[in-house]
C-alpha cells in the first residue's frame, strides 16, 4: 500500500501539491515541502516493511502517518470541505458528491489497526521460554 501510494504521488507531484493544499491546514509556505515529502516518506516506509529492515520502526511510523491522515480527513469532513484525499495520486478540491470520507477513514483505520498490531506483536518468543541447555537423555551426535 505504501509503495503504490508513494509511487502514484511521485508521478504527479502537482496533484500531490493540490491535494495537500485542499485540506487547508498548513501554511502555504509548507504545502510544497509536505507534498514532495509525503511520497518519499511513503516509499521509504514501503522499503522498511517490504524488506524487513525495520519492521517495528516501519510499523510505528506507519501508525503515526496514518493517524495524521485520518485526522486530516476528519477535519476536512467536519469543516464541510469537498476534498479528494489524493491518497493514491491526484487529489484536491472536488464536487461534494465525489467525496468518500467514510470509506477513506475506514480504510485508514483498518491500516492503522494493522500497524498497531505490528508495533506490539512479538517477533520472537520471549527469551525466558527458550531452552538454556540441551535436553537430557538424548544420544549425542
Amino acid at each position: 500500500m505504501w509503495f503504490w501510494a508513494g509511487w502514484t504521488k511521485l508521478r504527479d507531484l502537482e496533484g500531490s501539491v493540490q491535494a495537500v493544499r485542499a485540506f487547508r491546514v498548513l501554511p502555504e509556505a509548507w504545502v510544497e515541502t509536505v507534498a514532495y515529502g509525503v511520497p518519499a516518506l511513503e516509499l521509504g516506509l514501503a522499503l522498511l516493511l517490504l524488506f524487513g529492515l525495520g519492521g517495528r520502526l516501519g510499523a510505528v511510523v506507519s501508525a503515526v502517518v496514518l493517524t495524521v491522515f485520518v485526522a486530516a480527513l476528519v477535519q476536512a469532513w467536519g469543516r464541510g470541505l469537498s476534498v479528494d484525499c489524493g491518497c493514491f495520486g491526484g487529489g484536491g478540491e472536488v464536487d461534494a458528491a465525489e467525496t468518500r470520507y467514510g470509506q477513506e477513514i475506514a480504510r485508514d483505520l483498518g491500516l492503522l489497526a494493522v500497524s498497531l498490531w505490528l508495533c506490539f506483536r512479538r517477533s520472537a518468543p520471549p527469551a525466558a521460554s527458550l531452552p538454556t541447555h540441551p535436553p537430557t537423555g538424548e544420544p549425542s551426535a
